[in-house]
C-alpha cells in the first residue's frame, strides 16, 4: 500500500545494483492496492530492474518467517506506521534495519540498533542499504543491539514479568 513506501525503494534499488548487481527487493504481504502494485512493477520495468523486484503477495507464517530468516537487510521506508511489529520480528531474528522516522519506528531503531532516515527517499534509502553492505562490522553491531533490545524490552518473558509488577501493585492498593 502507498504509505508503506516500496516505490521508493524501487528507485533505490537502481542505485543499490550498481554496486551490489545481485541485490533483490522482496516485498512480502497481501496486495491492497493493484493501482500502487502496478505502479511498482511499471517503475520496476522502466527502471530496467524488474529482475531484482519481488512481490510475493499474501504468505503464510511458515514463508513469511523464512523471508525474515533469508533477508540480509530489513527495510521499513513507511509514510506512516502504528506500531510496526513487522520490525520488532526483523530485530528478534538479528536482522539490521532501515526504517523512517514514523511511528514506533524510530523507537526500536534508534541508538545504533538501525538507521533511521528522516523519510523515505531513493538516495537515502540507497546510501543506508549499501552502508550496510559496505561494513559489515557496523551492519553486524545493528543487528545485535536490536535483538537484545528487543529481548530486554519486547520478549514475552520481559512482558509476564511487567504484567505481574502491574497486578502486585494492584493488589496492593486494595
Amino acid at each position: 500500500i502507498e504509505h508503506k513506501g516500496q516505490l521508493d525503494m524501487v528507485y533505490a534499488m537502481k542505485n543499490i545494483l550498481r554496486s551490489v548487481p545481485f541485490a533483490m527487493y522482496y516485498i512480502v504481504g497481501p496486495v491492497r492496492s493493484m493501482v500502487y502494485r502496478d505502479q511498482i512493477i511499471s517503475a520496476a520495468k522502466k527502471l530496467g530492474i524488474e529482475h531484482s523486484i519481488v512481490l510475493t503477495g499474501e504468505v503464510s507464517t511458515e514463508e513469511l518467517e523464512r523471508c525474515y530468516d533469508c533477508c540480509d537487510i530489513y527495510v521499513q521506508p513507511s509514510y506512516q506506521v502504528g506500531f510496526c511489529f513487522s520490525i520488532l520480528d526483523a530485530l528478534i531474528r538479528g536482522k539490521p534495519v532501515i526504517g523512517t522516522d514514523v511511528g514506533e519506528i524510530a523507537t526500536f531503531v534508534e541508538n545504533d540498533r538501525g538507521i533511521l532516515l528522516p523519510r523515505p527517499d531513493a538516495e537515502a534509502l540507497s546510501l543506508a542499504v549499501l552502508r550496510y553492505m559496505q561494513d559489515p562490522q557496523f551492519c553486524n553491531e545493528a543487528a545485535t543491539a536490536g535483538q537484545v533490545f528487543v529481548e530486554n524490552n519486547y520478549s514475552w518473558k520481559k512482558i509476564g514479568v511487567d504484567t505481574l509488577h502491574v497486578y502486585s501493585m494492584s493488589t496492593n492498593n486494595l
